[in-house]
């Protein structure tokens, strides 16, 4: 009898164990996904910063990024949208006087490979481009009463219907940027956009 309460009692405390065994597991692996994920975002925050500093550099240094002009356009059309390399939205990737490209090399963060890629959002789109997911927004200037503003100047819905992308003002003084900062680790990307508009 006594040798049976003692196996039964052997029995309860091994199972007890093995739910507390799985209870720490859980929460261990909980755990390193939030630290994972956090240090994700902070990668991503950091290369919106690096895109920052991008700008600032080519600005202060009396230069506006741009995107290339093509064949003497600067009109974008489908073709230009459609995928070449690495980066999406080729088209779109700012350029200094240099010829240094936005699209700025892949770093490391804490574990995480960044990557940055400075969009020129100052751009008109032709007729009959189509909305395609992930495309920066166009921001142009545009007329006003109180003289000239910067404004977002179309949706992808009225540049689909070939609604008018607005006044062109003074651009070659300022610059209008979208900075898109990927972070990736273990296989999960995060990714940050912000807006950015610079004086010379």
């Amino acid at each position: 009898m006594a040798l049976a309460m003692v196996l039964i009692l052997l029995l309860v405390a091994g199972g007890i164990v093995a739910v507390g065994m799985y209870i720490v597991e859980n929460m261990l692996a909980s755990s390193t996904m939030k630290n994972d994920g956090e240090l994700r975002m902070n990668a991503a925050l950091s290369g919106i910063e690096r895109g920052k500093e991008w700008i600032v550099e080519r600005i202060t240094g009396g230069v506006i990024p741009r995107m290339r002009e093509v064949d003497g356009e600067w009109l974008v059309t489908s073709d230009d949208l459609v995928a070449s390399g690495d980066v999406p939205f080729e088209r779109l990737v700012a350029y200094d006087g240099s010829g240094a490209s936005g699209a700025l090399d892949v770093y490391q963060w804490q574990g995480a490979d960044v990557r940055v890629v400075i969009y020129d959002v100052a751009y008109e789109v032709g007729s009959g481009v189509s909305f395609r997911d992930g495309m920066p927004p166009s921001i142009r200037w545009v007329d006003s009463t109180e003289g000239m503003s910067a404004g977002q100047t179309q949706s992808y819905l009225s540049s689909n219907r070939g609604g008018s992308t607005g006044g062109v003002g003074p651009e070659g003084e300022m610059g209008f940027y979208l900075i898109r900062s990927t972070a990736t680790m273990k296989g999960i990307d995060v990714t940050v956009e912000q807006g950015v508009v610079m004086r010379k």
